[in-house]
């Protein structure tokens, strides 16, 4: 099936069937050659379509199961998930860029993850709901949204599929590891007060 081409004017129908089909060949495919072949759709209208449609998407449906603050948790969710987008993708796109001499452009880049996360986000928001197996079923995800973010890198910034994985893998990796220490201090902080306590 071929994708609609965007225009530059908005169209609501024909920016919702170049999400679905585009985000559906990435997925199905999940190959470079896929990530090439959706740079072509690649501008500012749709990229903020693809990010905005995720957010909404999971806006809506934690604030559906938070229903006393439905509308605080629907636009904080809404605004977390947009900006969180434009961090994370600034973040390997500098890395990819800097740190392993990649080429391709932030726009391209910002499209072809959109394209991965648009769906992620709102799959993550349902699974949220769920405990314990929600969890373990959201981080299997984020690992095959990992995975797809290496090929969209190799495809973008022209790198190998190690360099791509290393521009992923690091700010995970850092964020662990921060993540690890402020735990670990707490941890000795709550130990200690425990003991003074006593």
């Amino acid at each position: 099936m071929s994708t609609p081409q965007p225009t530059t004017s908005f169209n609501f129908q024909q920016s919702l069937q170049v999400l679905l089909n585009n985000s559906r060949n990435v997925y199905t495919q999940r190959s470079v050659a896929a990530f090439d072949a959706v740079q072509a759709n690649a501008n500012w209208t749709e990229a903020l379509f693809t990010i905005g449609a995720g957010a909404a998407v999971a806006a809506v449906i934690s604030a559906v199961f938070h229903p006393f603050s439905f509308v605080s948790v629907l636009f904080s969710t809404f605004i977390g998930e947009f900006i969180g987008a434009f961090i994370g993708v600034g973040i390997l796109w500098a890395i990819a860029v800097y740190a392993f001499k990649g080429t391709g452009q932030f726009l391209p880049y910002m499209y072809t993850l959109s394209l991965i996360m648009a769906p992620v986000v709102a799959v993550d928001a349902i699974l949220g709901i769920i405990p314990v197996l929600g969890t373990f079923a959201a981080l299997l995800i984020a690992l095959f949204a990992g995975y797809m973010a290496v090929l969209a890198t190799q495809s973008v910034h022209k790198l190998s599929q190690g360099k791509a994985i290393l521009t992923v893998v690091i700010p995970a990796v850092i964020v662990f590891v921060i993540g690890a220490i402020v735990s670990i201090v707490f941890a000795a902080f709550y130990v200690a007060l425990l003991h003074s306590a006593h």
